[in-house]
Parts: C-alpha cells; structure tokens; sequence
C-alpha cells in the first residue's frame, strides 16, 4: 500500500495508549482522516511541537477505503496559528468553521 500526500490542518487530538496519538484532520483531496501517530508521545517523538490545533501542513498517511482509522506516516506543519491559542474570540470561531 503506498503513502498518500496531502494538504490537511489538525483539527483534533486525542491520546491514544502510552506512546500514540489519535489525529483528525481536514484534507484537501480525502475530506475527514482520522489517523493514529504511534510512538508521537514518547521520549522521542517526533513532531509534537507541530501538533497543535489547527496547524496545517502536508501529511503523509496509509489509507485503506475500508477503515475508518489510518495510520501517520509524517506531518510537515507549514503553519502553526499559535495566535489562536491567546485570543479566546478567534479560536471559538475557528473551532465553530472546523465543526
């Protein structure tokens, strides 16, 4: 099975186990994923500074037609919105377009 790409933007997270992640987002070409990131919490996780809300980038998943839960292969963050998290106004709105 080869890896799709993909514009997408985070729209969110969940724990998963002791070491992974459960990641919503909103793509270009696929609509809703729901992926996991195994191993994102640990020690060595890569890329977890990048997952915040609502940043968007390029992902890069394993998707089956006939799963609903895929599996992350990377995330390249292009824009992280770290300014939503301060304004209380923007991210309510931001969260209100995303549901």
């Amino acid at each position: 099975m080869a890896p799709i790409r993909t514009e997408a933007v985070l729209l969110r997270a969940h724990d998963y186990g002791d070491s992974s992640r459960i990641l919503r987002f909103y793509t270009e070409g696929h609509g809703l994923l729901s992926v996991v990131a195994r191993g994102i919490r640990g020690r060595s996780g890569k890329g977890t500074a990048t997952m915040a809300t609502f940043a968007s980038g390029e992902l890069t998943a394993y998707v089956k037609s006939h799963r609903d839960l895929h599996t992350m292969k990377d995330f390249e963050c292009k824009r992280l919105r770290s300014g939503l998290a301060s304004d209380v106004l923007c991210f309510a709105g931001a969260s209100a377009a995303a549901e």
